[in-house]
């Protein structure tokens, strides 16, 4: 899965995300055919406001009245904080809705965050069965839509970080997806669901790769070098705890080769993610960066 592609990216963009690199210069290109974007999972904006930059700084000046962001984000707080944010920026719409496969209701757990007292960010949500509820974490009811019920003529940017819900959204989309030319969708790699946001998308028509990982390291003081080793993690950024309940997060990139621990499919084999748990690595993901195989021969030579 991991080819020659991502890793010219990370050469050139090492402390960038990949979407960050391919973004202009897709908008670019395509012009007309690259200005109508999905930001699922918008938080409190600051993801749509860079697409927002992006689509000014690429786009010609006759075609930016066609441009458009829809930022879906359900939890109250943060909407109304997203709302502030875009209201100079007509061409991000927001909608208070979480993205999934059926429109109407549904439960989200709001957890405490890793951002401890910071309002940069905002709070998180993930609908209840994602990921689990604790002593701190609240449940709130919020309202779910499908992506082609919001743009039947489908989006040609796609952005899913949604804590586990990715492969319902992408269902969701229905046969709009396949008008997307790119798809940027979180991946838990340790999740009971590891594997499967891939398989629909290269089953989909998409080619598929990762981007940069991140994890985190819960009540360890000893970072467990030799299963990362095993397990292909190369750390290249940490941030340690600020003493506001914040753990130890590490970024870096996951090499594929002859390792017993990782699957195919990208994902680890069950015996291995429990010894990732007991070294206190409670959670691994990254981001996987979908190009629509109609597309990606074309896409490449703009690298």
């Amino acid at each position: 899965m991991l080819t020659s592609l991502l890793a010219y990216i990370q050469a050139c963009e090492a402390k960038a995300n990949c979407i960050d690199y391919l973004l202009p210069r897709l908008i670019k290109h395509y012009q007309a055919d690259f200005r109508v974007f999905a930001d699922c999972g918008a938080g409190v904006g600051h993801t749509a406001l860079k697409f927002a930059r992006d689509l000014k700084s690429n786009l010609d000046s006759s075609l930016q009245d066609g441009a458009s962001i829809t930022a879906f984000e359900p939890l109250p707080e943060n909407f109304e904080e997203l709302r502030t944010q875009i209201a100079t920026r007509p061409e991000i719409e927001a909608i208070p809705k979480a993205v999934a496969d059926y429109v109407g209701e549904t439960e989200f757990v709001v957890p405490r965050r890793m951002q401890g007292e910071s309002t940069r960010w905002g709070a998180g949500t993930s609908a209840v069965g994602y990921i689990g509820k604790s002593a701190t974490a609240e449940t709130v009811k919020v309202n779910v839509t499908r992506l082609d019920e919001i743009k039947p003529s489908g989006f040609d940017f796609i952005k899913l970080d949604l804590q586990g819900g990715e492969l319902a959204a992408m269902k969701g989309s229905g046969e709009t997806l396949k008008k997307a030319k790119l798809i940027y969708a979180e991946h838990q790699l340790l999740s009971p669901r590891k594997g499967q946001p891939l398989d629909f998308l290269q089953s989909n028509g998409f080619i598929c790769y990762y981007d940069r990982i991140q994890f985190g390291l819960r009540d360890a003081n000893i970072l467990p070098l030799s299963l990362l080793e095993e397990a292909g993690i190369h750390v290249s950024r940490v941030q340690l705890p600020d003493g506001r309940g914040m753990p130890m997060i590490l970024w870096g990139q996951l090499s594929f080769g002859n390792r017993s621990a990782l699957l195919s499919d990208g994902s680890f084999t069950a015996g291995f993610a429990d010894e990732l748990a007991k070294a206190g690595i409670y959670y691994l993901q990254t981001d996987v960066v979908a190009i629509n195989a109609e597309h990606h021969a074309e896409i490449v030579t703009l690298l």
